[in-house]
């Protein structure tokens, strides 16, 4: 790898899924820092979102269920 002057690299890497950009200035490299550290906390609060989503609509189901065969009895 090089480096310029300054020390940003200048040169891009092949990872496992093709080419990636290194960021050639300090502040391409700290979006980049910031946006690898912010992927893992926004998965986990996405996954923790669809989660919430999916027991609301079960139990909105469930009582809607409840109240239709509230007046039969089987």
């Amino acid at each position: 790898m090089a480096r310029t002057k300054t020390g940003a690299l200048k040169v891009h890497a092949f990872g496992k899924t093709g080419i990636s950009v290194i960021p050639t200035s300090k502040e391409g490299k700290k979006m980049s820092d910031m946006m690898t550290m912010m992927s893992g906390p926004m998965m986990l609060g996405m996954g923790l979102l669809w989660l919430l989503i999916l027991a609301v609509l079960i139990l909105g189901i469930a009582a809607l269920l409840k109240y239709l065969l509230q007046g039969t009895h089987l």
